[in-house]
């Protein structure tokens, strides 16, 4: 029988009275998988061993670039991210947090760290009807990354900093992502233009673009193959790299949560 999840299952918190609060929103990377040998091994969430263990909570609460970078920031820390999870999420956790009432009287400064996962897992939660004019995939990938964006600048966050994980942005973000972080601390021989991809590279896109465009389907499966090929070179990239684990989307290591925390810090300085 499948094991529930606990509460508050995407949650990390460390609250020490600081005047100033960090939130970070995600999906696994956030989240902080393959940070413990448990995480690493176990393949399914609803595993009754990482159940027991409350999913390697105290690890993921240590090793999470959050932690590193709310001890930079002399900040409070909230943490939000869940394995396979979309940007609609994201987008949605954090409103969650703008209307919490309590937690904006707080602090007298919030920093929110966005980290977008692949365009694409949104898919079943944006009006299709957005994507009524697309003659192609890249179309629709565009349009459900520029509505997530627009609805996160909508907001009028200060100190809001959107970066990205994996891929890169149709909307050319103002940040390094993740993997462009740890490719800089890399001596892997490949050019950085092959692993700037955007786009997906996991099945979850695929999955719901199924559920929402079959109309579309014998036309696009060729794109959808087309865009596969175009992530070989970041799957090769991830898989021998040392900042990365070979669980799923190769999650990143102890020392490569530490390095996305020391250059998000570099950025907040520079806003400041």
């Amino acid at each position: 029988m499948q094991v529930p999840y606990y509460q508050d299952f995407d949650k990390i918190e460390k609250l020490e009275d600081n005047k100033h609060l960090l939130v970070c929103i995600g999906d696994s990377w956030t989240w902080g998988d393959s940070l413990s040998p448990l995480l690493e091994s176990t393949q399914h969430m609803h595993e009754d061993v990482l159940f027991e263990s409350k999913h390697c909570y105290n690890d993921r609460k240590q090793y999470c670039f959050g932690n590193h970078l709310s001890t930079l920031l002399g900040a409070d820390w909230l943490n939000y991210g869940i394995p396979g999870e979309s940007n609609f999420y994201i987008l949605e956790r954090l409103k969650t947090i703008v209307n919490n009432k309590h937690i904006q009287e707080s602090y007298e400064k919030i920093y929110y760290v966005v980290v977008l996962t692949e365009t694409g897992r949104e898919l079943n939660n944006i009006d299709p009807t957005y994507f009524e004019n697309c003659s192609t995939l890249d179309d629709m990938l565009e349009i459900s990354e520029t509505y997530i964006i627009e609805q996160l600048n909508n907001l009028n966050l200060p100190n809001l900093y959107i970066t990205r994980n994996f891929t890169q942005s149709f909307s050319k973000l103002k940040y390094k992502s993740w993997v462009e972080i740890n490719y800089e601390n890399e001596t892997i021989d490949i050019d950085i233009n092959d692993i700037n991809v955007t786009g997906f590279m996991t099945n979850h896109a695929l999955k719901n673009k199924e559920q929402l465009f079959k109309k579309y389907l014998k036309k696009w499966k060729r794109e959808v193959l087309t865009q596969y090929d175009k992530v070989e070179s970041l799957r090769k990239f991830l898989s021998n790299s040392k900042y990365h684990r070979q669980k799923s989307s190769k999650h990143p290591t102890k020392e490569s949560h530490k390095l996305w925390a020391e250059y998000l810090y570099s950025i907040i300085k520079e806003d400041k």
